[in-house]
């Protein structure tokens, strides 16, 4: 059977039986959101914690009561967590074990980024569409605001399209502002590694790959266009930079690497979206390397 568990770093499927031991949904629990043992974690079929499920490690799935597509959640558990007696089957806490129950990285160590200047500076800013009161449309008073003249979401793709010229993509923070907003704000949007594995354990048929059938291969996957760009335009300092590059090209009709190097910055003009970033190119460093035709 298939058992959901929903965390804040989002949604799992775990595929067990209901002759499993409780044991073994930690465990593979435990791995899959790469968090430390349960002294600091819990697991409960309610959001709100009130239907904790308490049972020792031995205790079979069946009599939890869990069913096939059943969703559970996976919740902080408060420090002053109950210790069990050794030997009775459960896991307990040490006073002085601390686990650190934050995602890792693919190193194992905790994540910790340092931000950019420049994602530091729009992260502070509203990053908002004002817009300007329509004498036709709007009967409210000067300090009023309606729909035809309140601000918009820098992510508002109508007004990107109506843009001369048209904006295809939305800035990268304008994305993120996407992702975290509305009623929810972000808390169960997270970025899924997908598993294209075929499923094992399937007994209708030979092994992969002599066989496979619907239950055991992969879901469908279809790649859609990036509706987002991290970098919304690029600036070049001195146009004698690009000039000099170019002239290889020119002259021999053979391929160049160029490596720019330079800053980014808020790109603020008319017609660019909001919360957009351009790189400002002070040099270009061309490696070693043999051209090509």
């Amino acid at each position: 059977m298939i058992v959901r568990v929903q965390s804040p770093w989002g949604t799992k499927k775990f595929d067990v039986s209901e002759s499993d031991k409780y044991e073994k949904l930690v465990e593979l629990i435990a791995s899959e959101f790469k968090i430390g043992s349960t002294c600091t974690w819990c697991l409960a079929t309610s959001r709100d914690g009130s239907g904790r499920i308490s049972c020792s490690s031995s205790t079979r799935l069946a009599k939890l009561g869990l069913k096939h597509g059943d969703m559970i959640f996976l919740l902080d558990k408060p420090q002053s967590a109950f210790r069990s007696a050794p030997g009775d089957g459960e896991a307990y806490v040490e006073d002085h074990h601390v686990v650190d129950v934050r995602p890792k990285n693919p190193f194992g160590s905790s994540v910790n980024v340092v931000e950019d200047d420049i994602d530091q500076e729009l992260a502070k800013m509203d990053g908002q569409i004002k817009r300007k009161r329509n004498e036709q449309l709007c009967h409210h008073p000067p300090l009023g605001k309606c729909i035809h003249c309140a601000p918009l979401e820098p992510y508002d793709e109508a007004y990107l399209e109506h843009l001369d010229p048209p904006v295809k993509f939305m800035s990268f923070h304008a994305y993120l502002r996407k992702l975290s907003g509305g009623h929810g704000k972000g808390k169960f949007v997270t970025l899924e590694n997908l598993s294209c594995r075929v499923r094992s354990g399937c007994h209708d048929h030979s092994p992969w790959p002599d066989g496979i059938c619907t239950k055991c291969q992969p879901n469908p996957i279809t790649l859609e266009i990036q509706s987002y760009r991290h970098v919304d335009y690029v600036q070049i300092e001195n146009g004698q930079l690009m000039e000099i590059f170019l002239d290889f090209w020119r002259q021999t009709g053979r391929q160049r690497i160029g490596l720019m190097l330079g800053r980014y910055a808020h790109h603020d003009i008319v017609g660019s979206p909001s919360l957009s970033i351009k790189a400002v190119v002070s040099a270009i460093y061309e490696p070693q390397q043999v051209s090509l035709s």
